[in-house]
């Protein structure tokens, strides 16, 4: 497991920093042969490093470069993509399922897909719908033309290249609220606020039924992907059918626990 120390439990206007990861200060390393990855004191899971092509930092940003769907996907029943992921738990020691909780990336630049349904995703997700692959993940996408994407599992997804789409989004924020919902923002700046961008969306899912979007009316049965059955992931897929994909690069990572206000 390599070590890697960064710094965390900065707090700004209630919320907390949980966790703070600046790829661009890490010396260069290879982590696909490896399991885990200690960051910011924290072990970070590494799901799947073979399935990249390359995999960890290059000494200025974190490159995720993974293999095409060919060989790996996150879609549907399959969640074998290259991934960095931890329980939201081991993040925070004080968690309950009525705090709320952000996962924010910064990039340099806009990270463009290109081609052929490649996407890089990030946000929570629950581990144990696994079959399902039921998980609220933002982040870019190209289907005919880049996107931004937003994606609940199975064939529920949604890219969106309209209203409000720049193609030059290099901040993006994930919000998992205490009442389930999941709303997501984005900046054309490298913004590292909490509460910045624009906000694009907001869907959710529920264990009765996974496939809805917009606010639901049956939240009270059971959440699907709650923060004590949450997990934080950074993954991304390849070009559809073929074993190669674009390269992502990540310059930072935050996990916040927002304020209530």
């Amino acid at each position: 497991m390599s070590r890697i120390k960064g710094i965390s439990g900065v707090e700004l206007d209630g919320s907390v920093l949980l966790t703070e990861i600046d790829f661009t200060s890490l010396a260069s390393a290879d982590w696909t042969g490896e399991t885990s990855v200690s960051l910011d004191g924290k072990t970070w899971d590494i799901q799947n490093g073979g399935n990249a092509n390359t995999l960890g930092p290059d000494g200025s940003t974190l490159v995720l470069h993974p293999k095409g769907t060919g060989v790996c996907d996150w879609y549907g029943n399959k969640q074998d993509t290259p991934a960095l992921a931890i329980d939201l738990s081991d993040l925070d020691s004080s968690l309950t399922d009525s705090s709320r909780y952000a996962v924010q990336i910064i990039t340099p630049g806009f990270q463009r897909p290109a081609a052929n349904y490649a996407r890089m995703l990030f946000g929570f997700y629950n581990s144990a719908a696994a079959t399902m692959g039921y998980s609220p993940l933002f982040g870019t996408y190209h289907n005919g033309t880049d996107a931004i994407y937003f994606f609940l599992g199975a064939a529920e997804e949604t890219g969106d290249s309209s209203v409000g789409f720049t193609g030059s989004e290099q901040t993006y924020w994930v919000y998992l609220e205490s009442n389930g919902l999941w709303t997501c923002y984005t900046s054309d700046s490298q913004d590292t606020t909490v509460d910045g961008g624009t906000k694009r969306g907001t869907v959710w899912a529920s264990i009765s039924g996974p496939n809805m979007r917009g606010r639901g009316a049956d939240l009270s049965t059971g959440l699907l992907t709650k923060p004590s059955n949450a997990r934080v992931v950074l993954t991304a897929a390849g070009y559809h059918n073929v074993t190669t994909g674009p390269s992502n690069n990540i310059d930072s990572l935050r996990v916040w626990r927002l304020s209530d206000n």
